[in-house]
């Protein structure tokens, strides 16, 4: 079944990296998603005007034992390639249904209008260019939390109410170890997380670096803006060739640090994300989900809140399971992968 999907951004008072609001109002139309602007949307059908572009969901879900019960997590990510750009929208699971949440809506309740596709696209060119832009004093990292989507089904549209990722990534070759947060270049040279950890010992004396995020190491300052993403290794699957990339950057070890976006991923070439970890998210929800009765959808800093969840309780794990998780490059393959346009 053909989806049309509109990106929708919402003003909230949460943005990249505990920005505070602002009134300020951009003059450029394709600069009108920012974190911290009035109200614009994004309309991505079938009809654009953008003449050639690839639009798929992709479902990524985790069997789980939990209570002794089989059980599973369900992602949704949906892909818009075009020009050598990739926008990924990764809607996440609730804490009460471990699946996205979505609520019915009418989209002429709107105000402001829709950009359209080509619009989208000049917008991520210009994060692009811009790159490295800070807002509030932090680094746009072009990872986003206040981004919803709007699908239309057979009875009416739908809104996730529970979180929504947003990421805008370039698609580059340059052929160098690292590349920048938002460059998915699958002719990098590879490193692997266990090389650039074993390497980081012998020069720091430090079990592990800031990016692992039970590190003794809570901040590298070379990292604060200059976050980089590396390809570790190509593996062939059913999908074929796929490349493995991980982030390195800190953690804030204060809430939920929705702005790192996925710590890894996998890329396949036409399609985009096939594979992916959240490890602000993911796995430590978990015990969270079966034993919390009329829990919010989101989790994100206020909803949680709101609601009197602890941060700590919630997003804190297992050290061992998390260091293998890390160490191992574990991510959520997956389970099926549905072409939109």
């Amino acid at each position: 079944m053909k989806i049309s999907i509109i990106i929708c951004l919402i003003v909230s008072s949460i943005s990249i990296v505990k920005a505070q609001s602002s009134n300020s109002k951009l003059s450029d139309k394709t600069s009108a998603i920012s974190v911290n602007n009035s109200s614009q949307y994004v309309l991505l059908s079938q009809d654009s005007k953008l003449d050639s572009y690839i639009m798929n969901k992709v479902t990524l879900r985790q069997r789980l034992l939990i209570n002794k019960v089989q059980d599973s997590t369900t992602i949704e990510v949906y892909n818009i390639l075009y020009n050598q750009s990739l926008a990924v929208f990764s809607v996440m699971p609730s804490l009460s249904s471990k699946s996205p949440v979505w609520k019915k809506i009418n989209p002429d309740t709107i105000k402001g209008g829709c950009l359209n596709l080509k619009q989208l696209s000049s917008l991520m060119l210009k994060k692009f260019n811009d790159y490295p832009q800070k807002e509030h004093g932090f680094l746009d990292r072009l990872k986003y939390n206040n981004i919803h989507i709007i699908v239309r089904r057979n009875d009416g549209y739908y809104v996730n109410s529970s979180d929504c990722i947003s990421e805008f990534f370039k698609l580059v070759s340059s052929r160098t170890e690292s590349s920048k947060v938002f460059e998915i270049d699958t002719t990098a040279k590879m490193l692997s997380i266990m090389e650039h950890e074993t390497a980081f010992k012998r020069k720091h004396f430090y079990a592990y670096s800031s990016n692992f995020k039970n590190s003794e190491i809570r901040f590298d300052a070379s990292l604060k803006n200059n976050p980089q993403l590396h390809l570790s290794y190509k593996s062939t699957n059913k999908y074929g060739t796929a490349y493995h990339f991980w982030l390195l950057d800190n953690w804030s070890n204060d809430g939920v640090d929705y702005w790192r976006g996925m710590d890894r991923f996998i890329f396949k070439s036409g399609i985009g994300i096939v594979g992916a970890s959240y490890d602000f998210f993911m796995p430590s929800a978990i015990n969270a989900w079966s034993n919390t009765d009329n829990s919010p959808n989101r989790i994100m800093k206020g909803s949680a809140e709101d609601f009197g969840f602890s941060h700590e309780s919630l997003y804190s794990t297992n050290a061992n399971t998390y260091l293998a998780n890390y160490l191992e490059e574990n991510v959520i393959e997956a389970a099926s992968i549905e072409i939109l346009h």
